[in-house]
């Protein structure tokens, strides 16, 4: 493994996602940055959308950027043109951190344990679906045939059914010997990242 390019975002870049030759930076507060990667040796800035709060995760898909702005909640932006991405629509969802999407559905975890399902089949018109209570330590989400499952820190990990109106249905819980940190999914096992108790494998059927 070595190192092929880099590029100074000019502060804390927090996630990032790529859809096509751009990829997308969210940068706490420098907002989300849009570089080219058309030479995969040299990214070049292409674009900057301002957030309001503060850029802590992204998800793309097509010509839409959801942006995760902690204090500014949910901000849907067109990337269409990615040297001008412009907001064509906001949910104040106060402490969005962590996104997960899934088709037409974008789940949103909240810094105090709040989960969000939101509908963003029409991005400039995001609709809230439904909203569930957890621990306030919800680090990562992740979905994948209508399961959602989250890394709860020192609750360690909840599995959630995704119900036919996209709401939640709690499945049941794992008590991880450590702190989960993230988690990655396959159809039937979830894989968890869980500070000093190391890579847990989870069967979840």
């Amino acid at each position: 493994m070595r190192l092929l390019a880099e590029a100074d975002v000019g502060g804390d870049a927090r996630a990032v996602a790529r859809w096509g030759n751009v990829a997308y930076v969210a940068a706490a507060s420098q907002g989300l940055l849009l570089l080219d990667l058309s030479r995969i040796d040299s990214p070049q800035f292409i674009g900057r959308f301002d957030t309001p709060g503060s850029s802590v995760d992204v998800a793309v898909k097509a010509k839409y950027a959801f942006v995760a702005d902690g204090p500014g909640g949910l901000l849907a932006l067109d990337v269409s043109d990615p040297a001008a991405p412009r907001k064509v629509g906001q949910l104040p969802l106060e402490g969005a951190q962590s996104l997960a999407l899934a088709d037409e559905r974008l789940f949103v975890a909240g810094e105090e344990g709040q989960l969000w399902a939101v509908d963003v089949l029409e991005p400039s018109r995001p609709r809230l679906i439904d909203e569930w209570s957890g621990p306030e330590t919800l680090r990562a989400l992740a979905v994948a045939h209508e399961r959602l499952v989250l890394a709860a820190g020192e609750s360690g990990v909840i599995l959630l059914d995704i119900t036919s109106e996209g709401g939640f249905r709690e499945r049941g819980r794992y008590d991880t010997p450590g702190f989960a940190q993230d988690i990655a999914l396959s159809t039937r096992f979830a894989f968890v990242a869980d500070g000093d108790g190391g890579l847990l494998v989870l069967d979840l059927q």
